[in-house]
């Protein structure tokens, strides 16, 4: 969890609630995620002119920063991983990307006009990710190159989470007019 001064993170045993370490980041993040690996954290913060890097990579274990990143956009809204691949989604204010965490490498962009995402999840393989939009949209798209796979439908309030079956058969959405979908995509 963030500490008291929101600029750094406290990990603590599972079995017994006390902490083990802290932390500084030097600044507040804005969203995080554990990695495939179980020992790296990708996290994002709000880009400063001082500080351009907004996604970075934290090693758990160690508890040393493997490396940061500059995305285009000015703040990090969301990430998403994927439990079996190294893939990880994430949203700036104006763009998604599909990025290599532990290169920083971009493996793909996503303009906002073709993907628009109020919530999204990446697929159990890491190929496809689905997206809920703030018009009531779900939808999945490649990670590849983040063509429309297919629309699944669409609620009459904005999705607001988005999830995958773990045998990748379903996706269920929630929205804001207050009902959950289950979509069926398995082929």
């Amino acid at each position: 969890n963030s500490g008291w001064d929101k600029t750094s993170l406290n990990f603590y045993d599972a079995r017994t609630g006390r902490r083990k370490r802290t932390h500084n980041l030097g600044r507040k993040p804005s969203c995080f995620a554990l990695l495939a690996d179980g020992q790296s954290m990708v996290y994002g913060f709000g880009a400063t002119l001082e500080a351009p890097d907004n996604v970075g990579l934290w090693n758990c274990q160690s508890g040393t920063n493997i490396g940061t990143y500059a995305l285009e956009g000015t703040n990090i809204r969301k990430i998403a991983t994927c439990a079996n691949t190294g893939v990880v989604l994430v949203q700036t204010f104006s763009q998604l990307f599909g990025i290599d965490p532990y290169s920083g490498r971009i493996i793909a962009q996503y303009a906002r006009k073709t993907v628009e995402p109020n919530a999204f999840a990446l697929s159990p393989d890491g190929t496809r990710f689905a997206v809920g939009s703030s018009e009531g949209t779900t939808a999945i798209y490649q990670v590849e190159d983040g063509s429309l796979v297919k629309t699944l439908g669409t609620h009459s309030g904005p999705v607001i989470c988005i999830a995958y079956s773990p045998d990748n058969s379903y996706v269920v959405s929630g929205s804001s007019d207050k009902t959950l979908r289950v979509w069926r995509i398995a082929e």
